[in-house]
């Protein structure tokens, strides 16, 4: 820790911005572009509008829409009201958003217009983002600008996969600030230009959008992720830095267009998500420009490893080095801390962590663990062991989820829709590698003595049951699922055949 003053939040650079660099661009998305005066502007009449609704600092608004200039204008007017932003995918199930809106309990929803009055989008507070102009003009204008809190609510990501209940992961507006703050590049200044290439209701694309608007650079949002528009915009933008999970690293990679000096812009590539395989991370040494790192945290913990990919060739099959004000333990399954080189639960006390999942302090203790000292770190569910040289590495995960493109899929989730079937006994499902998106999950089910079913029926099955996202890509079938002495099902040796010509296990 530093004697150094707070940093400065969001609201407070973003006005500065509109002072100090009025013309620079801010955001580039589908439905037009602003200046840094333009969204400083576009943000102060919509928090002038909300505060007329009546939302006070701490009421939460919600986003359901596809990637649009709208979408970013609401997220940072949120901010100005001191107003918890929740984003939201548009790929739930209906009783999905349902469950996600009610745990938010916001105070206005905007939202694309094909989502207005379903599942549980009630149309008395929700506006639609075509029609922002129209709710924005009927407003008293900009109003008198609020001053932003440190303590303020100011973000609640909701994690992917929910397992009936939701997990909003919330930050206040300091958590933030100081997260950004520290983590100023080249590529993040006035007249560079941050590409967004991830879906916009993950956390990985939210600091995307934050960390470049904080230091003045610009950002460039596509309506969807191509390689052929990552080209384009490298070539036509000038494209600086970009976020990219690992299946669109091997999707760039194994493009027949693709071309390294298309690329030349490119001065920082951060990949997060999912696990990068060795093959992919050693291609990127030979041809990807300017630095690259893989990232390792959670939305929960912020960073906790990073690996500088070209500065670390000996080290490529780790997620690197524990990050600078991060304590990262080793725990047994009974909590004590374990030495170097043993494997064990990964957890981590970081600078600045979640403040806890949005209305669920139960969840939140679950995930907590206290060293002798009563310092509070935060459990990963992934396993792994730190080496004799520091760097840190994964072997597993305890948390029974699957990580797929970058998206968070809970096992428990398909696991349960299938044991609804009538004629099935017991589901396991686990991860299984996957060229495309990194793993994928594939069931294993055991049915009812006398009964049949085919991998086609159960599918049917599943379809209306499951967001499309977390379908398995596959089920096989067996008498029973394989048991440890306490019942546990040994999920371990059902992944041994699919992981065995690979080069990382699951993790």
């Amino acid at each position: 820790m530093t004697d150094r003053p707070p940093a400065p939040l969001l609201v407070e650079r973003i006005r500065e911005h509109a002072r100090t660099i009025p013309a620079s661009l801010a955001v580039r998305a589908p439905g037009g572009e602003l200046t840094m005066a333009g969204l400083a502007l576009r943000a102060e009449r919509i928090a002038a509008r909300l505060r007329e609704e009546g939302c006070v600092p701490g009421d939460r608004v919600v986003v359901l829409g596809r990637p649009s200039l709208a979408w970013i204008e609401v997220m940072f007017g949120a901010g100005f009201a001191r107003c918890g932003f929740a984003p939201v995918s548009t790929s739930l199930r209906v009783d999905e958003l349902a469950g996600l809106l009610g745990d938010a309990g916001p105070k206005l929803i905007f939202a694309d217009g094909e989502f207005a009055g379903q599942g549980g989008c009630p149309r008395e507070i929700t506006v639609q983002l075509q029609e922002l102009d129209e709710w924005i003009a009927a407003g008293p204008g900009v109003g008198e600008p609020d001053i932003p809190q440190g303590d303020d609510l100011f973000s609640i990501i909701y994690s992917s996969g929910t397992t009936g209940v939701p997990k909003g992961i919330a930050h206040t507006a300091a958590d933030r600030a100081e997260f950004v703050h520290g983590r100023g590049r080249p590529s993040l200044q006035p007249g560079k230009t941050s590409w967004v290439a991830t879906s916009l209701y993950t956390n990985l694309s939210y600091l995307g959008i934050f960390s470049p608007l904080y230091w003045g650079a610009g950002i460039s949002i596509p309506e969807r992720f191509s390689v052929e528009g990552f080209l384009k915009a490298c070539r036509e933008e000038r494209i600086s830095e970009v976020g990219l999970v690992p299946v669109q690293v091997r999707r760039i990679l194994d493009h027949p267009d693709f071309d390294p000096a298309a690329l030349a812009s490119l001065e920082f590539t951060m990949m997060s998500g999912s696990p990068v395989d060795l093959a992919v991370k050693r291609k990127l040494v030979e041809c990807w420009p300017g630095r690259i790192v893989d990232a390792y945290g959670s939305t929960e913990t912020g960073g906790i490893a990073t690996l500088d990919i070209k500065g670390d060739p000996d080290k490529l099959d780790t997620v690197g080095k524990i990050i600078p004000g991060v304590e990262a333990a080793i725990l047994d399954d009974d909590g004590n801390r374990l030495p170097t080189g043993e494997v064990g639960e990964i957890a981590a006390v970081t600078p600045r962590p979640m403040t806890g999942y949005f209305n669920r302090d139960d969840l939140t203790d679950d995930a907590t663990w206290q060293d002798q000292q009563g310092r509070s770190f935060l459990r990963t569910g992934d396993v792994g062991f730190i080496d004799e040289d520091g760097y840190l590495r994964i072997t597993g995960r305890s948390k029974d989820m699957i990580i797929s493109g970058g998206l968070n899929i809970f096992a428990v989730d398909i696991e349960a829709a299938l044991i609804e079937h009538p004629a099935v006994l017991e589901a396991a499902v686990i991860a299984v590698p996957s060229e495309r998106w990194g793993e994928s999950p594939h069931a294993i089910v055991a049915l009812r003595q006398g009964e049949s079913a085919t991998v086609d029926k159960l599918m049917a099955w599943l379809s209306p049951r499951l967001a499309r996202t977390s379908w398995p890509v596959g089920i096989d079938f067996v008498d029973e699922l394989p048991r440890n002495a306490l019942g546990k099902v040994l999920k371990r040796e059902l992944r041994e055949p699919f992981w065995a010509d690979h080069e990382r296990g699951v993790a």
